[in-house]
């Protein structure tokens, strides 16, 4: 699922409910959540990333930490100051 939110979902333009599937899923399996929060976090810091789908991967680590309950306070402050 990860796969498919890397190569389809972020570089789609305005897909509004898709990624609360990848969101949910991560809810299960804590592991999950951290890839996919390394994943956006290392997109957002690449300069090899188009600004599309850096922009994309800023706006989905804000919403993932705002909504992940599930998420450990170390990653949520990291990707907060990443965005900071």
């Amino acid at each position: 699922m990860l796969r498919v939110f890397h190569r389809t979902i972020l570089r789609a333009h305005n897909s509004h409910f898709v990624q609360f599937l990848v969101f949910f899923q991560c809810q299960f399996k804590f592991e999950y959540a951290e890839i996919l929060l390394r994943l956006l976090m290392d997109k957002v810091l690449s300069s090899d990333t188009n600004m599309l789908e850096r922009s994309s991967a800023t706006m989905y680590i804000a919403s993932f930490v705002a909504r992940a309950k599930y998420l450990r306070q170390a990653s949520a402050a990291s990707a907060l100051q990443l965005l900071l």
